[in-house]
């Protein structure tokens, strides 16, 4: 993997969160939380980094991990859910409910087509990313913090 620094950097009109590399689309999705929403940016040949669009994620998001052989995004909600956006349609396609009272993280199971999803609680919720189908879950002695 080859790593570059940008030669232009996006001034943060927000506080960002998570950041991640779409490579079907060549964009990098930017959580920002306190806005409730996805900011999209383009790379051009260069690598600049150009606005191209916002996903309004309504409570959230917490999280965000890229599915490339889905062509999905997963996120979750501070609360009780998880979502699934479609890449290239730049949308919400599902919302489930994912068993936490507080979701905090995401981890994809892509051989067997699992979506882990950590609460603050202190359980691991196991859902089934095309519908999100709860298949399992684990509870830890003690909540996250």
């Amino acid at each position: 993997m080859q790593v570059r620094r940008w030669s232009h950097r996006p001034r943060w009109q927000v506080v960002p969160d998570y950041v991640r590399y779409v490579a079907p689309t060549h964009e990098v999705w930017v959580t920002e939380p306190r806005e409730h929403r996805i900011e999209i940016f383009s790379l051009d040949q260069k690598l600049t980094p150009t606005h191209a669009a916002f996903i309004d994620i309504s409570g959230g998001p917490e999280s965000l991990l890229v599915d490339r052989a889905t062509g999905r995004a997963y996120a979750n909600l501070w609360t009780d859910s998880s979502l699934a956006i479609d890449l290239k349609g730049r949308k919400e396609v599902g919302r489930w409910k994912n068993g936490c009272r507080g979701s905090r993280g995401l981890a994809f199971g892509g051989a067997r087509n699992f979506l882990f999803v950590g609460c603050a609680e202190g359980t691991l919720e196991v859902l089934d990313p095309r519908g999100g189908r709860h298949l399992a879950e684990r509870r830890q002695a003690t909540a996250l913090t």
